[in-house]
Parts: C-alpha cells; structure tokens; sequence
C-alpha cells in the first residue's frame, strides 16, 4: 500500500511540470503606415516551464520555451519575408516585438 501511495505521489509531481498553470493573451495592432500587421503574444506558464507563441496576423511565427530558472525567452525568424525578433521577460512581465529592425510592440502581460 505505501509503495501504491508513494508511486502515485511521484506520478503527481512529475506530470505537475508539464501541466499550464495559467496562460495570458495580449494584442496589437500596427499603425498603418508602417504595414497591417496585428501582433499578438500568447504566454502559458506552467511549474517548470514557460512557453511562448507569436503570432503575426492570426499564424503563429514564434515559438520558444524557457525553465524556471531563466527569465528572457529569446525567439527569432520571418514574418512575409521580413525578419521578426521577440524577447519575452518574466520579471517584466513582457514581450518586446520587432519587425524588420523597427520596434513594432511591448505587449504586457
């Protein structure tokens, strides 16, 4: 009985890491001069890890993941052929977008 209990526990904690204790959605929309683009930053945090997503337009560009012990999750790639780089902060509580080398967006969380 004490190793059905103890087997169990340990089971518990160790799907504890993956499980998503909370997600935040921030969006925002380019002025129009500088193209249409809607930026949008989905954070899911879970015990362990943080994950994040970008997502320019409804698709998602960005993905990256980052364990507790970090604090920035640095993610980079294309966005219609224009480079796009994202720096989200846990102690800022933020995402700092840019497109093409232009600041484009801080979404807080």
């Amino acid at each position: 009985m004490k190793k059905t209990a103890l087997l169990t526990a340990v089971v518990a904690v160790a799907l504890s890491g993956c499980t998503t204790l909370y997600s935040k959605n921030r969006e925002w929309k380019l002025p129009a001069g500088l193209g249409n683009y809607v930026i949008s930053a989905k954070i899911d945090v879970g015990f362990l890890t943080r994950h994040a997503t970008i997502s320019v337009n409804d698709r998602a560009v960005l993905t990256g993941e980052a364990y507790f012990w970090s604090n920035t999750i640095t993610m980079s790639g294309t966005v219609d052929h224009f480079p796009i780089t994202a720096v989200c902060d846990r102690d800022a509580k933020s995402c700092d977008v840019a497109i093409a080398g232009i600041h484009a967006a801080v979404l807080q969380f």
